[in-house]
């Protein structure tokens, strides 16, 4: 099948445009929040910074790909539901004590969902 032919844009690439917008803005208010408690000293966010870094970076890059109606969308989408996963998996130990933490692994959890139901 020649995907170069192929249109990803309607609803579901508008859901998507959505949802990593979204996880964009949450992590950078948690990244915001890992610095601040590395910088009092406190190492417990790392791997959650690590996490969410990357994350935030696939998600700008799908998000372009989504509004673009790309034919790639499908493909990217697995793997960024993937690092979505991984993400929220990061900040679960500590969403019950950091409401910043919560919204972006809600935001991660939302995000998964809509990259799942991009199909080629």
């Amino acid at each position: 099948m020649d995907h170069s032919k192929m249109n990803h844009s309607g609803p579901a690439a508008s859901a998507l445009a959505k949802a990593t917008a979204e996880c964009v803005a949450a992590g950078e208010a948690c990244m915001q929040h890992c610095l601040e408690m590395l910088s009092s000293g406190d190492r417990t966010m790392v791997d959650c910074m690590r996490s969410v870094r990357q994350t935030m970076a696939a998600c700008e890059a799908l998000g372009q790909l989504a509004v673009q109606g790309s034919s790639y969308l499908p493909r990217f989408a697995a793997v960024v539901r993937d690092m979505c996963r991984e993400c929220q998996k990061a900040c679960e130990p500590h969403a019950a004590t950091h409401a910043v933490c919560a919204r972006c692994r809600d935001a991660c959890i939302a995000c998964a969902r809509e990259c799942a139901a991009v199909r080629a």
